[in-house]
């Protein structure tokens, strides 16, 4: 278990405002400002996805300990790797891994990560879905994006999600959000993993074709990926899935309609010929009213009655 948004709470109304964490606040978000109020420390904290990473990395820094407050144990693993880095690499290369996941040159497979995250799934099916072990999943998101264990607290949800309230109360247009990162991860967090792992060209480790199929599923992931632009209103007319999108839909349209006219065709012969045998009597002659029956479903066929001119009478009068 990690840090829930009540212990992280009562941590941050503990903490002296000469702790490097306090310090890296005020420096980041009110500069000038001599002594952080509680307020001010709650605001940022309670919002601070990459608190774990922030804890420990604020005090290597500053040359101190961990506070004795602390005890979770990722952030302490992190503070050790970042202390001694040489020392702690081979008896901890999964803190080193996740620390390395989190640097800036790997912002483009964090947005992934991060995605994920945010998606509902497992930390272990978040690394069989990324190729990453359970336990590096987990303290990656310990450190840099523990959004798994604090998304029950919505202010910290609208803060990661839509940290420039571009959005709004009522997100219907994701269009609007310009960094891809945070499209990933409204996506994830408001369609699930399916959702995200077409939007990437990923295929979903619980839906992986066999390779028979693997073409025949081939349009359907482009039309798959049409309809959902389409729902987040980023399907434009010069896409390639638009086009497909739109040829499909005139394709079906067409079809349905021959169907339709099949089908009417096939009902009116099939009472035809109910009619017709339901008239038959035991010496084969028709009756007055089934002669008027049957010539009033074969006119559905353009054929006349026998009182039509040029044409013989449909049957013989008795």
């Amino acid at each position: 278990m990690f840090m829930k948004n009540s212990e992280i709470k009562n941590f941050l109304l503990g903490l002296d405002d000469g702790s490097p964490y306090s310090q890296q606040i005020g420096n980041q978000y009110y500069p000038g400002v001599r002594r952080l109020t509680t307020t001010q420390r709650l605001l940022v904290g309670m919002k601070d996805a990459a608190l774990g990473f922030n804890l420990a990395s604020s005090s290597v820094r500053a040359r101190k300990e961990l506070p004795v407050e602390i005890a979770w144990s990722s952030v302490r693993r992190a503070y050790a790797c970042l202390k001694s880095e040489a020392r702690t690499r081979h008896c901890d290369p999964a803190c080193h891994e996740a620390l390395f996941l989190g640097e800036l040159d790997n912002i483009p497979f964090q947005q992934k990560l991060k995605a994920y995250l945010c998606s509902g799934l497992s930390y272990a099916e978040i690394g069989a879905e990324l190729g990453l072990s359970e336990e590096v999943v987990i303290l990656y998101a310990h450190l840099f994006f523990d959004f798994p264990e604090r998304r029950d607290y919505q202010p910290f949800v609208q803060a990661v999600l839509d940290p420039q309230s571009e959005l709004g109360i009522m997100p219907t247009d994701f269009g609007k959000l310009e960094d891809p990162g945070l499209l990933l991860m409204n996506l994830a967090y408001r369609f699930g993993p399916e959702a995200l792992a077409k939007t990437i060209g990923q295929v979903h480790k619980a839906d992986v074709p066999s390779p028979e199929v693997t073409l025949v599923n081939a349009q359907s992931a482009v039309l798959a990926s049409a309809e959902l632009k389409a729902r987040l209103g980023l399907l434009a007319p010069d896409q390639a899935e638009f086009a497909m999108l739109k040829a499909l839909s005139v394709e079906k349209a067409k079809q349905e309609h021959c169907h339709q006219g099949f089908r009417r065709t096939t009902q009116t012969r099939s009472r035809v010929r109910l009619t017709t045998g339901r008239c038959k009597s035991t010496t084969n002659q028709p009756t007055e009213s089934c002669r008027n029956s049957s010539e009033s479903h074969l006119d559905n066929y353009g054929v006349g009655r026998g009182n039509v001119r040029g044409r013989r009478p449909l049957f013989p009068r008795i």
